[in-house]
């Protein structure tokens, strides 16, 4: 019996042999010289084979003698033999090119058995993966997006090989398919950098809370005399400190399920600071960025939160981020800065519920990688009835409490035209109406001082008051006329002041302003350019609204 099976073993390992043999003498003869063939649907052929034996026989074939052709393939001057050898890396790594809507974050991911086999060939091609998303072929660039978003799942790349400003770069100025298909690569990131912040969040609220008990604890309390009937009420600073230890203590912080959504958030804010300066903000620090005034330009939000907008919930949670608005723990931790991109974030998210998502472009797989970024009216009318019915309500408190930010009040007043303002009429809410555009006029006429911020309030003034819902125009013509009179007054009383200068101080004024320096007379001179730039931003949208 044992003889037996010894010749039977025998006879199998020399059929082994036999068919090792006959593999390779097939691949030197025929698969080794159709690799340059002319013809690429004869490379791509090549290609698909030679990545299936790989899969099929990891032990034998899974190395760079084989490998190699693969990898050479993704270099290949046919789109085609490309999408052909990253849809067979893809599948040797454990993916599949066929999966369109990437795992969702956190999702754990096992790394396929035979990954320690592709560690040097890793290592030697990683340069050219991540050179992939961005190939003129769109389907190319896709899949190259979805192979280093499942070499990052596994653990094959580190951050030092892929940095996340690499990875988050993909979600803007790309087309719309690149940059959705990038969406699972940041979410992994995101993820990341969010259970990171939880933790961190969670000491910090302690930490308010801790403070809110201490100062309770050494607040003198109010006492009095049988005598005078009278008390001695704690002394004002003591009482103001508390009160903002309190407020700091009641924070969305101290509920662990508000705290993990709002970690995402403060993922996505570090995200917007690392693309716009290059620092990451991952880490919360009190100040860091309280100086800083870099935003994102608003059309690259839009793109970012449209690719990322059916990904990550808490970008439709409109409750969750008008209370981050409004919390003074968060408002320290993400200083002026953060609150600016959250309001961005908001008003993108807004847009893109009205809007619908970015079509991908027309002309197939071959078509030039750039084109029209084409917005079908497909809304997600849901979300936008729930953040409209939400904001009307709160953005007259947002403006109020971030009256003197400019970067935050500008995106807030821009999001107003996305919202189903038809709710004001149905509600009877004319008074609401009025109200929130008089606080629109009061950044435009009073408190503004930025280009931007004079666009946006004189944008939504002449859209309400022309394109609004038909019962709503009147009341916005009334605040939009009381405006134009402010504006007109201010001009007037500026111009006054500049022309009853004489020619020698306003020579010297001119002087003064140009070598940045500060007089009275000078202030006069910034004073009518500002009132110009009020004037102008209105004017040019009547003019254009007919």
């Amino acid at each position: 019996m044992i003889q037996s099976l010894q010749r039977q073993a025998e006879a199998a390992q020399s059929q082994s042999r036999q068919l090792k043999s006959l593999l390779e003498t097939t691949f030197t003869a025929v698969f080794a010289v159709r690799f340059r063939d002319v013809g690429p649907e004869i490379r791509a052929v090549v290609v698909d084979l030679v990545g299936r034996w790989i899969g099929l026989l990891p032990a034998t074939f899974m190395v760079d003698q084989y490998l190699k052709y693969v990898a050479w393939a993704l270099s290949d001057r046919d789109a085609g033999v490309r999408a052909v050898a990253i849809s067979r890396l893809l599948e040797l790594f454990g993916g599949s090119s066929t999966a369109h809507m990437p795992m969702a974050p956190g999702t754990r991911v096992e790394p396929p058995a035979h990954l320690p086999l592709l560690h040097g060939f890793i290592e030697r091609f990683t340069v050219r993966f991540k050179e992939l998303p961005y190939d003129i072929d769109e389907e190319v660039a896709i899949l190259g997006v979805q192979l280093l978003t499942r070499l990052v799942a596994v653990g094959a790349i580190t951050d030092a090989q892929l940095p996340a400003s690499d990875c988050y770069g993909l979600l803007i100025d790309n087309p719309p398919a690149i940059r959705r298909a990038a969406s699972g690569l940041a979410g992994q990131l995101l993820q990341e950098d969010a259970t990171k912040l939880e933790s961190s969040y969670a000491q910090r609220a302690k930490e308010a809370a801790d403070a809110m008990v201490a100062a309770a604890a050494n607040t003198p309390k109010a006492v009095g005399t049988r005598r005078s009937g009278r008390s001695k009420a704690a002394p004002a600073p003591a009482a103001a400190a508390a009160a903002s230890d309190a407020a700091l203590a009641t924070t969305l912080l101290s509920n662990p399920e508000q705290r993990k959504k709002v970690a995402m958030l403060g993922a996505l804010l570090g995200m917007m600071s690392l693309l716009r300066t290059g620092k990451s903000l991952t880490q919360p620090t009190t100040g860091t960025n309280a100086t800083s005034t870099a935003l994102m330009d608003q059309e690259l939000v839009d793109d970012m939160v449209d690719a990322l907008y059916d990904r990550l919930p808490v970008l439709r949670s409109w409750r969750l981020i008008v209370d981050c608005m409004s919390d003074d723990l968060l408002a320290q931790l993400w200083g002026p800065t953060g609150l600016a991109h959250l309001a961005e974030l908001l008003a993108a998210a807004v847009k893109r519920a009205r809007s619908g998502a970015s079509s991908t472009e027309k002309g197939g797989t071959n078509a030039p990688r750039q084109g029209p970024r084409l917005r079908p009216m497909v809304a997600d009318g849901g979300a936008l009835m729930e953040a409209s019915q939400l904001l009307i309500n709160a953005l007259p408190r947002l403006l109020r409490r971030h009256q003197a930010d400019q970067n935050v009040v500008c995106p807030l007043i821009a999001l107003i035209r996305d919202l189903k303002l038809e709710l004001f009429s149905l509600s009877g809410d004319d008074a609401g109406w009025r109200a929130l555009l008089i606080l629109v006029g009061e950044q435009l006429a009073m408190r503004g001082t930025v280009a931007e911020l004079f666009t946006q309030c004189a944008e939504t003034l002449t859209f309400a008051a022309s394109s609004g819902p038909p019962a709503l125009q009147p009341s916005a013509g009334m605040v939009l006329r009381d405006v134009c009179e402010q504006l007109a007054g201010g001009l007037s009383t500026a111009a006054t002041a500049v022309r009853v200068m004489d020619e020698e101080d306003l020579v010297h004024a001119v002087e003064e302003l140009a070598a940045g320096d500060k007089g009275a007379d000078v202030e006069e001179l910034l004073s009518l350019r500002m009132a110009l730039l009020r004037a102008h931003a209105v004017l040019v949208r009547l003019d254009v609204k007919g």
